[in-house]
């Protein structure tokens, strides 16, 4: 089984390159799609569901009965029902609150089990390529792949600036302009989630260490991912290539992941 893993920072594009990645292979592979991200915010509408309120500024305020509802939540086991609608999952109170909720340990553990399970669900599916959007996601994958159930062929890390992050933010909530004043304030919180992500305790966010940096307007992508496999470390496992996206329209984005991932493909084939 093919593995390609997706990081990066919330609204740099993650979700959307994954998701278009996977509707283009499935032409030709059986293909599964994987975010963690809806993981942990069905945890977090759960949580909401469970305390009976929407106010994030309540809930975190009130440690002992948000650990208790997380444990709640978890012990039921009804985030992976999937008949259950949770509702927009990108609403503001969960937006808000995943930060806290996602960073308790319970839950990165229960985090960690997500993984496996949707490993084990693409193995026992026949799945020919794995797509998994998430933090830190060929990490948490590496035993199960150095087990021979799968073969890492492209790491991607996705990016872009606070401010174009806090535009797309806004955007997928509202069809109106911003004002200068709602931009500042989602910039606020977006910078907010990045501090949160990268100073957790359990697993933070990494940024990748000497990745192949992408620049569509200037590289090729079958020579990015080609240098990317050349400069793999001692294990085998290629070089993780770094997609700045601050100034890639939504529909270059989606395109050139495509591309990547069918070059990485290719290259293994």
């Amino acid at each position: 089984m093919r593995v390609i893993t997706l990081d990066g920072f919330p609204q740099a594009g993650k979700t959307r390159s994954g998701s278009a990645m996977a509707e283009e292979l499935s032409s030709e592979f059986a293909v599964h799609f994987g975010t963690a991200g809806s993981f942990f915010r069905t945890v977090t509408a759960a949580v909401i569901e469970e305390l009976g309120q929407e106010n994030e500024a309540r809930i975190v305020a009130s440690e002992t009965k948000l650990d208790d509802a997380i444990c709640a939540v978890l012990e039921k086991d009804i985030v992976h029902d999937t008949r259950r609608d949770w509702g927009n999952l990108c609403r503001p109170a969960i937006s808000n609150l995943v930060p806290v909720v996602s960073k308790r340990q319970t839950v990165q553990k229960a985090g960690q089990g997500w993984y496996q399970r949707t490993a084990k669900n693409a193995e026992d599916s026949g799945t020919e390529i794995l797509i998994v959007d998430g933090r830190n996601p060929r990490a948490r994958l590496l035993d199960w792949m150095n087990e021979g159930k799968g073969e890492s062929v492209l790491d991607l890390f996705i990016t872009c600036s606070v401010e174009e992050a806090a535009r797309r933010s806004l955007a997928a909530s509202s069809d109106c302009k911003p004002t200068q004043q709602e931009l500042s304030t989602e910039c606020a919180s977006i910078l907010k989630r990045r501090q949160l992500d990268m100073t957790r305790e359990h697993r933070p966010l990494q940024l990748p260490i000497y990745p192949v940096e992408f620049v569509p307007e200037f590289d090729d992508v079958v020579h990015v991912v080609d240098s990317s496999n050349k400069l793999a470390n001692g294990d085998g496992i290629p070089k993780t290539i770094l997609f700045e996206t601050t100034y890639v329209a939504k529909q270059d984005m989606t395109c050139q992941a495509i591309s990547l991932a069918k070059a990485a493909l290719s290259l293994v084939d």
